[in-house]
Parts: C-alpha cells; structure tokens; sequence
C-alpha cells in the first residue's frame, strides 16, 4: 500500500496537465487508503496523463456522490448502477476502490445496500481484499443465492498468483467464524442451547455435527449434515443448498487449493451464458408454413413432402420423362400457366406451390428439398415443355 506523501510526490513530479494535476493534489488529503494505492498506480502508469481528464473526473464525481449519499442517495446509485457499462468509468473499475473505501455506510443503507451488492457481484474479481473480506463478512448470503461464490474466489486466488496460502485462507475462516448476518429466519439449536440464526452460528453446528475434523470431512458428510441436523431440516430446499455451498466454501478456506483448468472451465461457462451459441441454419424446422395435404402431387409421381419436417429428412420429388401427345401440346398450348387454386377429390383447395414459397419469405426462409426445390424442378419442366413445343412447331411446318 503506499501512502498520501508518496502519491503527492509522484503527481508532483508527473507530467499531468496542471490543471488535473492541481485538483488531484486538493483531493488527496480526504482519500482512502485504497483510493490512494489506485491512483499512485494510475499516475505511474506509462503516459498516464492521457486519461488524467477521465481519472480526475471519476474520482471527483463519485467521492462527491459517497460524501452526500445520505442525504441524496440518487447519485449514487446511479453511478453503482451503470459504470459496469460505461468504458469512461474503465467500467466500473475506477470506481471499485473509492466504494471500497466507504463500504460500511453504504451496504448499511437502506436505499443504497442493493445497488452496491449488484455492482459488487459483477465486480467482484476486481474488488480489493478488504473489500472482499466485507463481503464475506456481512453479505455472504447474497452472493452464494446469486454466483457461484466457492469458484469466483477460486478464480481470484489463482488471477492474483495466490495459491495454497493458507494464512490467506484462515482471514476468511475467521469472517465466517464471527460472522453475524442472519441466514434463515429460525434460531439454531447447539447442544440444547438456542442461538440466533447467524452464519456463525451455522458454522459451529456444522462443526459440532460430528467428532471429525473439519478439514477431513468429505462432500458426503457434508450432504449428510443437511439431512439429519434438526436446524437444517427447518430450511427450504433452497436455503439448504445456500447453507452447502456456505460450508463448502467455509472447507475451502481452509485449506485453498484451484487448478488453471478449474477456472478455465468456470470462464468458459461463464462466456456461454453471456455469448450463446448461434443456432445452426440447416438444424432448423420450417414453422407456421401452410401445411400442403400428401394427397396432392401436382402431377407428380410423388406427393409432396410435409414441408414442416426437418429438411435432412425431405427427399426431392422424383420427376416423370416428358412425352408430347397432340392433346398434351394442345392442351399447354391453351393453358400455359399454373391455376391459382388446385383442387384435388375429397380436399379443399390450397394455395398452388408458387404462393406458398411467397408467404413462407415473410416467415422463414425454406429448407434445402422443400418447396423451394419442387418450384425449381417445376420452372426446368415448363423449359422443356416450351423446348418441346417449339420443336413439334419446326416438324409441323416441315411436314
């Protein structure tokens, strides 16, 4: 951690614009520990006067709105609210160490206590450790109901370079020991003697459920805690898998332990929740598609297929050879086109292939072998229908 004097002598010796320069160095006296070990880190960052304008209004804005909170609550949580998503906030990450700083009034307050813990919970691998010990001090219970909180602290523990640290450890052991927010709305029973429900008080039922050491209990004798302890059996369903992960986590700190693969997989699921696969085109069912009766084949050997099947499924007709007759060609001649309206014994009538494919643009674009390929193999017949017509006229008048 460094110190006001050390920061003061690094801003004075920096090549800030002066005017930002000037207002950081009015700042300092008032600011947290934390704040200062932020921007001691920011001014000695390589050309930092660039961002020095967005650091020094950042500072500036939110200490005010921490300052005047209890009385006007609004600004703050708007600036909780929305700098996970505003880049000039470097997304919430500026603002991390000015909250950690003035943690306890916050989460206090009534008006302001849910926007800090959301604000928190998607910032929490950024969050300082004293701000993480806060946490798990006093607001446990939210994070284990919202995240996976064994594996967030997994994942800092192995982002910071932590590893099997177990004098890291023992600091959270202890929060959760002393630990006086409230989980469940019964009291809890230890050896006859009723207590009330606090985490703590959770933690030593745990621990005097049965003569093994708590760091060589295994998940099954945790799961088994769940079903015969009298206290747990008050619980919802929910609320017990809350109190497991709380005591999986509270075994962890004991002893902490995370591979690269762990949090790898813990991000990659993560990622899916956030950037969903696209559904594949060719998996895809046509809906909402007229449906067109089997028993009509449009002069097809082959009836239709049921368009609203999956299109590797689909076959394409098989098409007939074509032979011109007199009464054929006579009758093409006559009637070129395909009738609006086809009508089959015993059916009602339905929109001819051409339309259907029209509706069906403005729902969803057919799959490969449906409708789209029968209109293909219609227009190569009807070509070779006039290739026909136009030879039998060429014989005609030779003959």
């Amino acid at each position: 951690m460094f110190t006001r004097e050390q920061l003061t002598e690094l801003l004075q010796q920096s090549n800030w614009p002066a005017e930002e320069k000037q207002k950081l160095l009015g700042m300092v006296p008032k600011l947290g520990s934390n704040t200062i070990n932020f921007l001691y880190r920011e001014v000695d960052t390589f050309f930092s006067e660039i961002t020095a304008d967005i650091v020094v209004t950042t500072v500036e804005k939110t200490t005010n709105a921490v300052k005047n909170f209890s009385s006007n609550p609004s600004e703050l949580i708007q600036i909780l609210n929305t700098a996970p998503d505003d880049p000039d906030f470097d997304f919430g990450k500026y603002i991390v160490p000015i909250i950690a700083d003035s943690r306890s009034p916050i989460v206090t307050n009534g008006a302001t206590r849910e926007a800090l813990l959301k604000f928190e919970l998607r910032l929490i691998k950024e969050l300082p450790e004293s701000e993480l010990l806060e946490v798990v001090k006093t607001s446990t219970s939210y994070f284990v109901s919202n995240c996976n909180l064994l594996m967030e602290f997994k994942r800092i523990n192995f982002l910071r370079g932590i590893g099997e640290d177990k004098n890291w450890g023992r600091q959270y052991v202890t929060a959760l020991e002393n630990s006086e927010e409230l989980f469940g709305s019964k009291e809890v029973y230890i050896t006859g003697k009723k207590y009330p429900g606090h985490i703590k008080n959770w933690i030593k039922d745990f621990i005097a459920s049965i003569p093994v050491a708590v760091s060589e209990r295994t998940t099954f004798e945790e799961v088994q805690y769940l079903k015969r302890s009298p206290n747990a059996s008050k619980l919802s369903q929910v609320q017990q898998q809350q109190l497991l992960d709380i005591i999986k986590l509270y075994r962890w700190f004991l002893d902490p332990f995370v591979t690269e693969e762990e949090v790898t997989e813990y991000e990659n699921k993560l990622n899916a929740k956030l950037y969903p696969p696209e559904t594949e085109v060719e998996t895809e069912t046509v809906q909402q598609v007229p449906s067109v009766p089997k028993s009509l084949n449009f002069g097809f050997k082959k009836p239709v297929e049921d368009v609203s099947a999956p299109a590797s499924t689909i076959k394409p007709p098989v098409m007939p050879p074509f032979k011109a007759t007199p009464a054929s060609v006579q009758e093409i001649l006559n009637k070129k086109s395909i009738p609006t309206q086809v009508r089959a014994p015993g059916v009602r009538p339905v929109a001819a292939p051409q339309q259907i494919a029209t509706k069906q643009q403005d729902i969803k674009k057919a799959p490969l072998n449906s409708i789209a390929d029968i209109l293909e193999q219609k227009k190569m017949l009807e070509k070779k229908i006039d290739e026909k017509i136009e030879d039998l006229k060429k014989r005609t008048i030779k003959n």
